[in-house]
Formats: structure tokens, C-alpha cells, sequence
């Protein structure tokens, strides 16, 4: 839990937080890995945050807050590390609930 704070709050927020959840295009998401990439952050860390984000944005297709996930045709490689569990739909729900109270 702590973990996906940590991506939440110091990398996802600042770097794409301030934007409206139909502003986020696939165009948008690379530039923001690259950024991270570019800060030092590790190819471990930059996936991470993908599959996190990927997640999260699943959820609010299935929720309706947005039509598409940009981040669906995204590949960002990392080798060597087995794919992440998944998150149940709860945890996505307060992730995004977080998120939500960040902006009020």
C-alpha cells in the first residue's frame, strides 16, 4: 500500500494531476515517462508507475470518466520482473478517491 502511494503522491499526482482525466491522450503519458526517465527515475520505477496508472484508468473507463485507457497500447519494457499482481476493483476505487480529494 505504501508502495503505490509512493507512485501515487510523488510521481503520478505532480506529473499528471493538475490535468482532467479526458485531457490524458497516449502522447501525453510517453512524455511523461520520458520526463520521469529523464528526473533519474529507474526503468523499474517508470514501469511501475505504468502498470499502476494503466490500472487506474481501466477503472474509470469501467466507471465512465473516460471513453478509452490512453494508456492501454503502451508498452514500457522492463525485463527480469514477473508482471504485478492485480488490483482489486476496492483499491482502485480509493486510489481514485485519493486522487479526486488532491484536487478539492
Amino acid at each position: 500500500m505504501d508502495g503505490y502511494r509512493n507512485l501515487i503522491f510523488n510521481h503520478i499526482m505532480p506529473g499528471l494531476g493538475y490535468m482532467a482525466l479526458t485531457d490524458l491522450s497516449e502522447q501525453r503519458i510517453r512524455a511523461f515517462y520520458r520526463k520521469l526517465s529523464k528526473e533519474g527515475l529507474g526503468d523499474r520505477s517508470v514501469w511501475c508507475i505504468h502498470l499502476l496508472l494503466r490500472r487506474v484508468l481501466e477503472e474509470a473507463c469501467r466507471n465512465g470518466l473516460i471513453p478509452e485507457n490512453p494508456a492501454r497500447r503502451i508498452s514500457v519494457e522492463h525485463s527480469g520482473v514477473p508482471e504485478a499482481s492485480h488490483m482489486h476493483s476496492g483499491q482502485i476505487k480509493r486510489y481514485l478517491n485519493a486522487a479526486q480529494e488532491l484536487r478539492a
